[in-house]
C-alpha cells in the first residue's frame, strides 16, 4: 500500500488518508492490519483511530473491525483533489523558478557583454 514516496515524513492529513485507504480497500479492517499497513506505532494508531472516529470518517463495529463512512469516503475524494492541485502548483512553481534562472542568466550576459 505505501510506496517509497510515503516512506518520508507524512503529515497528519496523509496518515489519516493512508488509514482510510486501508480500511476502504478491505471494506472493514482490524487494528493490527491498519497498524502494519499504514506503518504506524500502536500508540500513534490509537490516537489516529480515535481522531478519525471523532471526525466521523470511520466507525467501529463493536467487535473488532473498523469501517469507512460516507464522510470518510468524501475525505479521500477531497484529499485526492488536493494532491492533484498541489502537484500542479508545485510543477508550475518549478517552471517559474526555471524562468527566473533563465532571465537572470540573460541579464548577466547582457551586462558582461557590453
Amino acid at each position: 500500500m505505501l510506496d517509497a514516496e510515503h516512506s518520508k515524513y507524512r503529515s497528519r492529513l496523509e496518515i489519516i488518508r493512508d488509514i482510510l485507504l486501508l480500511i476502504a480497500e478491505k471494506k472493514a479492517s482490524k487494528k493490527t492490519h491498519i497498524m502494519y499497513g499504514a506503518n504506524l506505532s500502536y500508540e500513534l494508531l490509537t490516537i489516529c483511530l480515535e481522531e478519525t472516529m471523532k471526525n466521523g470518517f470511520i466507525e467501529y463495529d463493536g467487535d473488532s473491525e473498523y469501517k469507512i463512512t460516507k464522510q470518510g469516503e468524501q475525505y479521500l475524494s477531497l484529499f485526492e483533489d488536493y494532491e492533484r492541485s498541489q502537484a500542479a502548483i508545485e510543477e508550475r512553481f518549478k517552471h517559474l523558478m526555471n524562468d527566473e534562472v533563465v532571465l537572470k542568466k540573460m541579464t548577466s550576459h547582457q551586462q558582461h557583454g557590453e
